[in-house]
């Protein structure tokens, strides 16, 4: 066990998708006859008992390996893509309003105290990405500021690396609890879009018979024994019975069921329309802004950024309309879908403050020792 100490991270966000990956096959999968179906491997069945263990324990290492470097990745450019946020903090908004306020707010201790470790250089008092945030805010000059910002992270985040494991404890384990966190919001994300398909495809393979018709509360009277329990769901429902007919209702309710496939589907595409609209608006740009001693475009820059995030939305979108009815439990999916929604908000609302945490870290941490270096170099 000690061979997998390295890998801990990735093995959590592998064993952290199991629940979505099950749901998967419970809903795009028929289930056998009996319960007491055994799944058996060809292969690994011509093995003995004793070799049977280790390969499988191999396979379910090998698996959630596997899993939990897919999701990671795919998590990290989720959470750093702004179309498919919509506008809720990223992994470069929040660095930035970090950085800002560390390096450009003029009550911030760093710029009151003029202890900038490098590769921040003073202009003026203030890092020199500060006089880019005081431009005009136009997106070519919050790009640049973006990508100022990223550079001097990673730079000093680099410089704290090299400083050896034992030194790091406190930024390594922000570090871990960043990835751990970005894989667990994707994970209960994607937990929550199949069930929410999962119901939703419920809704439009019921009978008739079962939505509700005018009149359907008053057809029985109350029971002293058995008092009818009237959900707020079933409120609505009668509500929308009297005042739409049954057929016009089942048209609606079919309609709103492919809701969640079809807004999936269409932020997928539009956030993969808007990934190749700004590799084109850099390209035009540097081809307007050439000169004789600028370097050649690079022809393999849309390469650096594969649009994961984006293909995962339009596949999400996709099986959210083609889902299959293999599985008629309409318990299972809302309590799921409910669970999965609470739990996606607080892995996001925790890895939103872990960044943070992690940021004000690397800074604060590399400026104690660059202050150690001048007062050492002093004496």
């Amino acid at each position: 066990m000690e061979a997998l100490k390295f890998a801990f991270d990735t093995l959590i966000i592998g064993a952290l998708a199991l629940p979505w990956l099950w749901l998967f096959m419970r809903i795009f999968f028929q289930r056998g006859a009996t319960k007491h179906d055994k799944i058996t491997f060809p292969l690994i069945d011509l093995l003995s008992p004793s070799t049977q263990e280790y390969v499988g324990l191999a396979l379910i290492i090998g698996i959630g390996y596997f899993l939990g470097c897919a999701v990671s990745r795919i998590s990290s450019d989720f959470f750093d893509d702004d179309e498919i946020l919509l506008g809720m903090p990223n992994h470069v908004s929040i660095q930035k309003g970090v950085y800002l306020h560390e390096y450009c707010d003029p009550h911030s201790v760093l710029v009151e105290t003029q202890v900038l470790p490098l590769p921040v250089e003073i202009h003026g008092g203030k890092a020199d990405f500060c006089n880019e945030f005081e431009k005009d805010g136009s997106k070519e000059k919050d790009e640049v500021l973006e990508q100022a910002i990223t550079e001097v992270f990673r730079l000093q985040e680099s410089k704290l690396l090299l400083e050896g494991e034992e030194k790091l404890g406190r930024v390594r384990e922000f570090h871990d609890q960043i990835e751990i966190l970005r894989g667990a919001a994707l994970n209960t994300a994607m937990l929550f879009a199949l069930s929410c398909f999962g119901l939703c495809k419920l809704y439009r393979t019921r009978k008739p018979a079962d939505l509700p018709v005018q009149g359907a509360q008053n057809e029985s009277l109350p029971n002293a024994k058995n008092p009818p329990q009237i959900t707020f769901f079933a409120k609505l429902k009668n509500f929308f019975a009297q005042k739409i007919s049954p057929s016009k209702l089942r048209i609606l309710l079919t309609c709103v069921s492919y809701a969640p496939a079809v807004a999936c589907l269409a932020l997928g595409v539009w956030a993969m329309t808007q990934h190749y609209m700004r590799q084109y608006r850099a390209d035009n740009y540097l081809s307007q802004h050439k000169t004789e001693t600028a370097p050649p475009r690079n022809p393999y820059e849309a390469q650096k950024d594969p649009p994961l995030a984006e293909s995962l939305l339009i596949l999400l979108g996709v099986g959210g309309l083609l889902v299959p009815l293999a599985d008629d439990n309409p318990r299972l999916f809302r309590n799921v879908c409910l669970m999965a929604g609470v739990l996606t908000l607080i892995a996001y609302g925790s890895w939103w403050w872990t960044e943070v945490l992690y940021d004000q870290q690397v800074i604060h941490s590399l400026t104690v020792q660059y202050n150690k270096i001048n007062s050492n170099s002093g004496k």
